[in-house]
């Protein structure tokens, strides 16, 4: 269960990673270094070399494409959603099933019970008939048979 609440989650981050591509992206990278024939001269503030540059990425003509990542994440998320849902049913129908065989199991044992104290109500009568001088130990053997 815990599995498919972890696919739901990833699925819905692959989706945000999805729409954010429908963004324009900006980089700007800086460098300074420096760079000299001579080693004595190398910290010099002539031997310096700075640099930057600029990337500037719009998603204009990526349109179609990027529609399409976003409807396969979002069918993505419908699928992980689903499955998450049917861990939870089976998850439930497993704990119905057991509590149904449970309730069932402790009838069981109860009549269980109740034909056990039949027995030996039986068998306490046929032993006292004998002991009477009513009827023959026959009586007595068959209730201690059942």
């Amino acid at each position: 269960m815990t599995a498919s609440r972890w696919r739901v989650e990833a699925a819905q981050k692959n989706r945000e990673a999805a729409r954010a591509e429908f963004f324009p992206d900006v980089s700007i990278n800086a460098l300074i270094g420096v760079q000299s024939v001579d080693l004595g001269k190398l910290l010099e503030y002539r031997s310096r070399v700075p640099s930057a540059t600029a990337a500037i990425h719009l998603p204009i003509f990526d349109g179609g494409r990027l529609k399409a990542r976003y409807r396969s994440s979002q069918a993505a998320i419908d699928e992980a959603v689903a499955g998450y849902q049917d861990t939870l049913v089976s998850a439930a129908r497993d704990v119905a099933t057991q509590a149904t065989s449970r309730a069932q199991i402790a009838a069981q044992r109860t009549q269980r019970l109740i034909e056990v104290e039949a027995a030996d109500r039986l068998k306490s009568s046929a032993a006292a008939r004998v002991r009477q001088g009513v009827t023959d130990s026959r009586t007595e053997l068959a209730a201690t048979e059942s």
